[in-house]
């Protein structure tokens, strides 16, 4: 017999289903390195400055979601906040900035934006306190805003909104990824732990997190199913080589009456474990959408087509090596009946069968070859799902797909 080794490739499918954009990776307008080399280091403080003095962070982190957007969104909006910190938006949006606000403007900014009035009413307004300024601080205020480098301020605030949003969006969507690529390493993690932990262990198997709930929920449904199967086919592996069924239909065994004589109750017990493997197979894969269904990831329109894409393959796989393996179980029978009624004419040299008679030898080819392609075939639907990795991930497996025992 032969067994899947890997048996992620179809679940891997759910870590490309990010549907909300910022799942997403976008390539950014303008390379940071390219636009940072140009930004002086004069030029680069004095952003800084403008940049802490409005409190543009304390926005960033204390903005309320938008209205209307779902959990997942809001979610998401709330963890991506909590990561972010002011030197990594001020190294992120500086270059963009600079485009916008010119040196000189950037240093008369810079003055004006230092003011304590200047910064106290901008902390009030970020964190949403309440207060009045003093009347000395009133009076520098009016100052400050009637400058013309705060009056180009104000004109120029539609541009840096503009900035401000598209290096969100690009920080946001790097964000998802690392998330994602966080995801898939837990998963590899979990089939590593997996492949060298034996089957009595696997409840001490751990599930890990990356800290984000709605994906958490789909990692531990994902993880299940993975521990799930992995556990119906070992047990398969196991039965079947409790049963000797592989040495029922070695050469020497073929031409053994003993072995066909109880080859056909073997050939029945291998069958009764298929089922047994197949009926776990489609319990793992019903398990995993209803734990899945309880994720709010599960209202993202391009997430849940992909996912109930994934889980048509995930069926379809099952399907697929079920079928492989009752052909193969077939042509056994076929095999079996017929070296029953030619045991006469038939010897074993050097672990091959010898036929006497030159028809007998033509047929016994003819059946050997069609268990051999249906051997090959459940091979097949093993390698079409580590091919179906690859192309889900869009690159080469992390450790090469293959084919465990059996003959």
């Amino acid at each position: 017999m032969t067994y899947p080794a890997r048996l992620n490739a179809l679940l891997y499918a759910l870590l490309l289903s990010f549907g909300a954009p910022a799942m997403a990776v976008a390539e950014p307008d303008t390379p940071p390195a390219a636009s940072a080399a140009v930004v002086s280091p004069a030029h680069a403080a004095n952003l800084r400055q403008i940049i802490e003095n409005i409190q543009l962070h304390e926005y960033l982190r204390r903005q309320p979601a938008p209205a209307g957007i779902g959990d997942f969104e809001r979610q998401f909006a709330l963890l991506f906040a909590r990561h972010t910190t002011e030197d990594e938006l001020i190294r992120r949006l500086t270059p963009s900035l600079a485009r916008i606000i010119h040196p000189q403007l950037a240093a008369q900014l810079a003055k004006l934006v230092n003011s304590p009035a200047f910064r106290a009413r901008e902390s009030r307004a970020a964190t949403g306190s309440f207060g009045s300024p003093s009347s000395a601080e009133a009076a520098e205020l009016r100052r400050i805003d009637a400058d013309p480098a705060m009056a180009e301020f104000r004109r120029l605030r539609p541009a840096m909104t503009t900035a401000v949003s598209n290096t969100v969006r690009q920080w946001s969507m790097e964000f998802g990824a690392q998330l994602n690529a966080s995801a898939w390493a837990l998963i590899d993690k979990l089939e590593d732990d997996l492949r060298t932990a034996p089957e009595s262990s696997y409840r001490s198997v751990e599930i890990g997190s990356v800290g984000f709930e709605p994906l958490d929920q789909v990692i531990r449904s994902i993880g299940k199913s993975i521990i799930r199967f992995n556990k119906a086919f070992k047990r398969q592996e196991k039965e079947m080589k409790a049963a000797h069924y592989d040495e029922y239909f070695i050469a020497k065994n073929l031409a053994n009456t003993q072995y066909l004589a109880n080859a056909e109750r073997v050939i029945d017990q291998a069958e009764w474990i298929l089922e047994n493997t197949l009926t776990e197979l489609n319990a793992a894969i019903k398990e995993r959408e209803e734990g899945i269904a309880k994720s709010s990831m599960s209202s993202q329109p391009e997430f849940r087509a992909k996912n109930d894409n994934t889980t048509a393959m995930l069926y379809s796989f099952a399907g697929d090596y079920g079928e492989a393996v009752r052909r193969m179980t077939t042509q056994h029978r076929k095999v079996v009946a017929f070296m029953q009624t030619h045991l006469f004419n038939v010897t074993v040299k050097d672990d091959k069968l010898i036929f006497s008679d030159e028809n007998d030898l033509q047929q016994a080819t003819e059946v050997l070859d069609q268990l051999r392609q249906a051997r090959a075939k459940v091979e097949e639907v093993v390698a079409n799902l580590a091919a179906r990795e690859t192309q889900l991930r869009g690159q080469q497996p992390r450790t090469p797909s293959s084919l465990r025992g059996g003959s």
